[in-house]
């Protein structure tokens, strides 16, 4: 779990990048020493650890590697609770503590972690972006940073989504999107809606949604219209 020389890059897919966990950090991984290991989890969600899916999935796939909490494992939860302006402040809590590495989940916190720290490896998960537009990583085969992880392209595919969308309900006019300005992946997701939209004629009514009262006010909106 220490060091970022053997992390090689990524491994692409159609519709994934997988930035590469690769050589030595798996042989490491396998065989865990007598140390007591301190990872971060940082998450722009927010739930207790036991009643969250994902973090429960990668406890089990940690403990598969024979980390478990309590005996070679210690795990700081960061929960932002949908407060994306949170996140500096938590990433930077776990820089201090020292951790040995930060998991993020979703893109708010891949890069809140990624301005906290430039020697402590992260794992970005859940990021919906391309890595390298998103700026993230400068490049695939070598990212140059201490950043590796998981990012599904979901930004590419938003023609074929309006389609489907199209032959679920060919009579559809007009299309409201809910986004939050705050998340770097929705940014660019409206952009490809707003790109998609027009060529298979749908108007379309971007509604911005950081909180609790703008979700109801864009839902309100929806309803008028």
């Amino acid at each position: 779990m220490q060091g970022t020389a053997s992390w090689r890059g990524f491994v692409v897919g159609t519709a994934t990048v997988v930035l590469g966990f690769l050589g030595a950090t798996i042989v490491e991984a396998a065989q865990p020493s007598a140390k007591v290991y301190r990872i971060g989890r940082l998450d722009h969600g927010g739930a207790p650890p036991g009643s969250n899916r994902t973090v429960g999935e990668f406890q089990q796939g940690l403990r598969d590697f024979g980390y478990v909490e309590g005996q070679n494992l210690v795990i700081e939860y960061r929960f932002a609770n949908g407060n994306v302006e949170r996140l500096p402040e938590l990433a930077a809590e776990l820089v201090r503590l020292p951790v040995d590495v930060i998991v993020t989940s979703g893109e708010p916190a891949a890069f809140a972690a990624k301005r906290a720290t430039k020697s402590i490896p992260i794992v970005a998960t859940e990021f919906g972006l391309d890595p390298v537009k998103a700026g993230l990583v400068s490049s695939l085969g070598r990212p140059d940073a201490n950043v590796t992880g998981i990012a599904t392209l979901s930004e590419d595919l938003w023609q074929k989504r309006l389609g489907l969308l199209r032959e679920i309900a060919p009579k559809i006019s007009r299309l409201a999107v809910l986004w939050n300005p705050g998340n770097p992946g929705n940014t660019s997701c409206a952009e490809e809606i707003k790109t998609a939209a027009p060529t298979m004629g749908m108007q379309l009514r971007l509604l911005e949604v950081s909180d609790v009262k703008s979700l109801e006010q864009a839902f309100a909106g929806v309803a008028r219209d």
